[in-house]
C-alpha cells in the first residue's frame, strides 16, 4: 500500500485492467504532469485501473477532451463517485477529490464507462 505522497501514472503501485492485449497504452504529452499519462481507446466492459494506499483521502488528475467518457469510482468496493472526462476541447491537469476516508489501508477503482478514458497521476493524502 503506497503512502501520502504523488505517484505518477507509470507507478508500480497502479494495476491497469482490460481485455485488450493494448489497452492502457501511456502517451507523451508536454501539457501532462510528468509528460506523460495513460489512455484507453475502444475500452471493453470491465476495464479499470486500480491502486493500493493507506491514507484518509486522494486526488486524481486527468485530462477532459472530447470523446472521453467517464471513470466510477470505488473505493473498498463501495461507489463513492464519477468523473466525467467529456469536454468540447482540452482541460489539463483537472483534479478529482475523494471524500474522506477513515484512515488505513485502501483500494480505489476507476472504472471505464464509454469508450475511452486517462489517467495522469494521483496524490494520496495522509
Amino acid at each position: 500500500y503506497a503512502p501520502s505522497g504523488i505517484y505518477e501514472d507509470d507507478h508500480s503501485g497502479w494495476e491497469y485492467v482490460t481485455a485488450l492485449v493494448s489497452g492502457w497504452g501511456k502517451i507523451n504529452d508536454p501539457n501532462a504532469t510528468a509528460g506523460h499519462y495513460r489512455r484507453i481507446n475502444n475500452a471493453p466492459a470491465g476495464s479499470l485501473a486500480r491502486f493500493w494506499f493507506t491514507g484518509t483521502r486522494f486526488q486524481l488528475t486527468y485530462l477532459r477532451d472530447a470523446g472521453y467518457g467517464k471513470l466510477v469510482v470505488y473505493v473498498d468496493g463501495m461507489k463513492v463517485g464519477t468523473i466525467f472526462q467529456n469536454y468540447a476541447s482540452p482541460l489539463w491537469k483537472r483534479v478529482w477529490t475523494s471524500p474522506v476516508l477513515a484512515l488505513g489501508n485502501h483500494v480505489v477503482e476507476f472504472r471505464v464507462v464509454g469508450t475511452k478514458a486517462n489517467i495522469d497521476r494521483i496524490k494520496i493524502v495522509p
